[in-house]
């Protein structure tokens, strides 16, 4: 496998995930988007990536607009071979999933060379305490106006 690469962002520099396909990926992966040739994004939703890279990019997901949909609780990533992709996407995903542990082993199995993972840290007390003293009504996790539910089953710290 290639040598990690950590980049730290500030969530609040994209508000969606078009944005942040094309504001922070783009900008800080893109030699390695143009050369791999072959990609999969995992948890695509509508497929963004393919949008940006074209053909190259296979998006699976279980709702959205997938290439291929996949229920990654039940399926995990079973229909893919053992290094079938050049690079793996993964990006914000892994936190809904109750087999966290058995789909990261599977982004690096089907992975060649490069796999690329995004987690939330949600846990932001600065963030939440700001909303708080404000009243404004956070993007995320802050304090909504109206309780919501929410889909996360594992929550990240920074250090995390």
């Amino acid at each position: 496998m290639a040598a990690e690469k950590v980049i730290e962002y500030n969530f609040e520099s994209f508000r969606s995930r078009e944005e942040k396909y094309h504001n922070f990926l783009t900008r800080n992966f893109s030699d390695v988007f143009d050369q791999a040739k072959s990609i999969l994004d995992v948890g695509c939703d509508n497929n963004i990536l393919k949008k940006i890279y074209g053909s190259k990019v296979i998006g699976a997901d279980i709702s959205g607009e997938p290439d291929i949909k996949i229920n990654f609780e039940k399926e995990r990533l079973a229909r893919f071979k053992e290094n079938e992709f050049e690079m793996v996407v993964c990006l914000e995903v892994l936190e809904h999933l109750d087999n966290l542990y058995e789909m990261i082993d599977e982004l690096f199995r089907v992975s060649s060379k490069y796999v690329l993972l995004s987690l939330p840290n949600c846990a932001s007390f600065s963030r939440l305490w700001h909303d708080f003293r404000t009243g404004k009504t956070g993007n995320k996790y802050g304090l909504p106006l109206k309780a919501r539910q929410d889909r996360h089953k594992w929550f990240f710290s920074y250090e995390e």
